[in-house]
């Protein structure tokens, strides 16, 4: 079925909205699409475009996906939407206890999302980057982020002596983390995509906007009324180590919406043209939330998807706070994403967005 969908010219001057017409790929969400495309700037809005502009997501994942959204009455808000996305998709296909056997492995790296896998492949060699939360991490293990903190610094700058003591509490802080969790893939980006912004003291924010991450920001504490910051871990690890010793090839893969949460910040990557540069990263494309004074200055990121494995305390390189909001609105942010998108992967056809489409 197509919808039709009101969306802001991308002419930032511009008040004249265009038609999009697309095709809903979700029969089950086709009614919510309708009513959220309408919509203006609008969280909702950004995830149906997500959901009906990703061309990656192979036929069988949107038969698998509208199955899980088909329950016993139509999916009628944004609210039920993300209920049963996280507790009819995540909870049965991506978030995977690794002691059951019988559901195995995440979709992302099932057999029918194959045609993801970045190509060529990556260097062993290459290095990657993560950025995690450690307020779950803390809530999981039961360690005090204070102490984390302080033995990170210890384990990465202190004397020898202090650095043995470090090393011996955050491996077992590793070993209880790692055994809480579950098989999801692991967003990461390359380290020469951030490199840059790590010798600023607000690389924790940066490096953030510069991924699109832009749920981790500082939450107001409902009981004192202040604000809280959000304490973050930086892991750095080769490709090398996240190939599964028992397959022995990589599984890095270009992300689509059907590979984590419910994410307007997220932007499907289309394939690319064959004008695309040789020198492009493999990988996707992440919405910059960086503030920029013009659009000429908005450059985009690039993340990808790795299996989970096991994480050590060399893998730790430091910890930091978020302690802004993302420095560029949505909005704009996503309107500057996609001219930059078609140009560099020569696919001025994607993601229609003119009266004509």
């Amino acid at each position: 079925m197509v919808i039709v969908n009101t969306f802001d010219n991308l002419d930032m001057n511009s008040g004249n909205p265009g038609l999009v017409c697309m095709t809903c790929p979700y029969p089950s969400l086709n009614n919510l699409f309708t009513r959220l495309l309408a919509e203006t700037n609008s969280e909702g809005r950004f995830l149906a475009e997500n959901f009906c502009h990703d061309e990656r997501t192979p036929d069988s994942g949107r038969l698998l996906y509208d199955s899980c959204m088909q329950g016993v009455s139509t999916v009628a808000s944004l609210a039920d939407w993300k209920s049963r996305h996280a507790d009819d998709y995540l909870e049965k296909e991506l978030f995977i206890d690794p002691m059951d056997i019988l559901l195995g492995r995440p979709w992302t790296f099932r057999q029918e999302n194959a045609d993801n896998l970045l190509h060529p492949h990556v260097a062993l060699e290459r290095r990657l980057v993560r950025l995690e939360d450690a307020r779950g991490i803390i809530k999981r293990t039961g360690y005090a982020v204070d102490d984390l903190m302080s033995k990170i610094a210890d384990f990465r700058d202190g004397e020898a002596k202090k650095r043995d003591s470090a090393e011996k509490w955050l491996s077992q802080f590793c070993g209880s983390w790692n055994e809480g969790r579950d098989l999801r893939p692991v967003f990461a980006s390359y380290l020469d995509e951030v490199d840059d912004v790590l010798k600023d003291v607000e690389w924790a924010d940066k490096i953030r906007d510069r991924l699109g991450m832009g749920h981790l920001k500082p939450t107001i504490n409902a009981a004192t009324g202040t604000e809280e910051f959000v304490p973050v871990l930086l892991l750095e690890y080769r490709v090398e180590e996240t190939i599964d010793q028992k397959s022995n090839h990589q599984e890095l893969m270009v992300p689509t919406v059907l590979d984590g949460n419910l994410n307007p910040c997220f932007f499907p990557t289309p394939r690319p043209g064959s004008g695309t540069p040789a020198d492009e990263k493999p990988g996707g494309r992440t919405v910059n939330l960086n503030q920029v004074a013009a659009e000429n200055d908005y450059h985009y990121g690039v993340e990808l998807l790795h299996p989970k494995f096991d994480y050590l305390p060399a893998h730790i390189q430091r910890v930091g706070w978020i302690r802004r909001h993302p420095g560029l609105a949505l909005e704009r942010a996503r309107k500057w994403h996609l001219p930059l998108v078609r140009t560099y992967l020569d696919r001025e056809d994607f993601y229609p967005n003119d009266r004509n489409s």
